[in-house]
């Protein structure tokens, strides 16, 4: 995603009390309003051994792919398993998705 697409968000984002914080080194975009979060993270970058289904979305003239609700549960699921630093976040978030399916 990069820079450049945040420069031009930066405008618009202050108008509508939209926060948004870009990590370079997670390769991680999250984005603020009220109490909604929402993170647009690579998959490329942290899920690249995953075989993972995927829809294109145009959002803002920049195409990205969305994850299934499959493959965000399977995700979280093998995140409960193995992450070293929230296992109990990603399980809890695990088991909300599952409900969802």
């Amino acid at each position: 995603m990069g820079s450049r697409f945040l420069d031009a968000q930066d405008s618009k984002s202050k108008n509508l009390d939209i926060k948004y914080n870009y990590s370079e080194k997670y390769h991680t975009l999250q984005v603020f309003k009220n109490n909604l979060k929402i993170e647009f993270d690579s998959i490329d970058f942290w899920q690249r051994n995953l075989k993972l289904k995927y829809q294109k979305v145009k959002f803002n003239n920049t195409i990205m792919n969305i994850l299934s609700l499959h493959n965000l549960t399977t995700i979280y699921k093998k995140a409960s398993k193995v992450s070293k630093d929230n296992p109990k976040c990603n399980r809890k978030k695990y088991l909300t998705l599952k409900l969802l399916q």
